[in-house]
């Protein structure tokens, strides 16, 4: 059974491996790396990245019809010579097969997984705050350490800013860098790294809200 690729959070893939339907089969053609005929997809080991965000460690080519995975096309690992797709580079529409082989798959792909394991693995206070299911609605969909959160203070207007999550910070607080630079007078700056407090909007949903006091420093340099 397939679904699509919207359909799927970071917490449905993760850690996982997948049947992708990938229009980018095309271009790794013309880059010389072997796509057999009937391939449509990618076997593809799914991963975050806490910088460049939900990724998908491409294995090999695929059928998405049949399943099938062309283990003798297996795309090269040597050399540097890695196949990594983004998550914004697959449409939403594009449909996911979850292999039913997947442990086998496992085994036969374990030194590549292992590999974007070790190279990828968060440090302990980022997988902390990325275990934090609470805020999943603020989360960006293609970078799922980044999160919305309101900037407010007395006499500026509040504004929506994103924070990549680097932590927690006691009970009902996490820790995060500004990402952007707010558009009002705000005394804190892209860069900074500051405490965020989970709270509720007027309507019941979680919200992460932060002001200038929970500053707690300036970038080096």
């Amino acid at each position: 059974m397939t679904t699509t690729f919207a359909d799927l959070g970071f917490r449905d893939v993760a850690g996982r491996l997948i049947v992708v339907e990938c229009p980018l089969l095309e271009r790794l053609g013309k880059a010389g790396i072997s796509v057999p005929a009937g391939a449509d997809a990618v076997l593809a080991y799914v991963y975050v990245d806490h910088e460049q965000g939900l990724s998908l460690f491409a294995l090999a080519p695929a059928s998405l019809a049949s399943g099938a995975v062309f283990h003798d096309a297996s795309f090269p690992v040597a050399q540097g010579q890695f196949v990594i797709l983004r998550s914004g580079s697959i449409p939403p529409e594009s449909r996911v097969l979850f292999p039913d082989d997947a442990r086998a798959l496992e085994g036969r792909y374990a030194e590549q997984i292992g590999q974007v394991e070790r190279d990828h693995a968060p440090g302990p206070e980022v997988e902390a705050a990325r275990k934090v299911e609470s805020v999943d609605a603020l989360r960006s969909p293609e970078y799922p350490d980044d999160v919305l959160a309101v900037l407010a203070a007395d006499g500026l207007p509040q504004e929506g800013v994103w924070f990549r999550l680097e932590g927690l910070a006691g009970e009902g607080m996490l820790v995060g860098v500004l990402l952007n630079e707010p558009d009002a007078d705000y005394p804190v700056h892209e860069g900074d790294l500051m405490a965020l407090a989970l709270a509720q909007a007027d309507d019941g949903s979680p919200m992460l809200l932060t002001v200038p006091d929970l500053l707690i420093s300036h970038p080096e340099g």
